[in-house]
């Protein structure tokens, strides 16, 4: 698997405290809204071509099929709320409404935030399941209101990366389901092909051919949600043939594209 997190309908909400923190969350995509609150820990936060700083009380919001990755500090320990919001899920109806600018949001200075996500741990802690869920549903909707009304003077600025990758990330979105080697990338950015893939995979630290294919199948993953068949699913997303399709469906995700449907009826069924 690459890091990619999958899951059913209802939000899902995670605290996590790393007293000798790993150096990073490896480089990974999913087709979840994910909020990330900071409680302890700095770090940088990689987001395409974009990077932010982090610290206490940040708020990252990563949007579906976003390529992200982490550095966090060694030297201090690191904490967080992590929820994830699936696309088929009411509240990503809200999430998508927040501008695509909101990525970090510092809320040292927006209490409601901050109480909010507090909130959901304590419940989480003296809750029962059903109980949480439904308050951690009311209290996201909260956050996900309070985040669109923040003050700009509390979002962080991206710096960009480079200037080639945001050409090329503007190519491959455009061509996704078409582009069948580096070079055809390269060559609409009139740069030779080695030093392309030098450039990409210091930025994304990924291939450029492994950031489409990871595109594909993400895209592919939401057609079988919808009910389409896996059989014309591939085709649809630029994969030229079924076996080739289903065995990076299976590395990425960690089961059969077929799979996909009774997953999420299961996951629909448990909550």
């Amino acid at each position: 698997m690459n890091g990619v997190f999958s899951f059913g309908p209802m939000p899902l909400f995670l605290h996590g405290l790393f007293e000798v923190p790993q150096s990073g969350i490896a480089p990974h995509s999913h087709n979840s809204y994910e909020l990330l609150f900071i409680l302890q820990g700095h770090g940088l936060v990689s987001m395409e071509d974009r990077r932010y700083t982090f610290a206490p009380y940040d708020l990252i919001i990563t949007r579906p099929a976003i390529h992200h990755y982490m550095e966090i500090s060694e030297n201090e320990s690191y904490e967080r709320y992590i929820c994830q919001i699936a696309p088929e899920h009411p509240l990503a109806r809200i999430a998508q409404r927040i501008s695509a600018r909101r990525e970090v949001i510092h809320c040292a200075e927006n209490p409601l935030i901050v109480e909010s996500f507090e909130r959901l741990g304590k419940y989480q802690r003296e809750c029962d399941e059903a109980i949480f869920s439904d308050l951690l549903n009311a209290l996201l909707c909260e956050i996900l209101y309070s985040v669109q009304m923040a003050d700009k003077a509390l979002l962080s600025a991206p710096e960009r990366l480079s200037p080639v990758m945001e050409r090329a990330l503007e190519y491959i979105n455009q061509n996704l389901f078409t582009i069948n080697e580096v070079e055809e990338i390269a060559s609409a950015l009139f740069l030779a092909k080695n030093y392309f893939s030098r450039i990409f995979k210091s930025t994304m630290k990924i291939s450029p051919m492994r950031y489409v294919t990871s595109k594909r199948l993400l895209a592919a993953q939401q057609l079988l949600r919808a009910g389409e068949r896996p059989t014309s699913a591939h085709l649809r997303c630029g994969f030229s043939t079924y076996p080739a399709f289903y065995k990076r469906y299976v590395d990425y995700f960690g089961y059969a594209p077929s799979e996909e449907r009774t997953r999420m009826r299961q996951a629909d069924t448990a909550h």
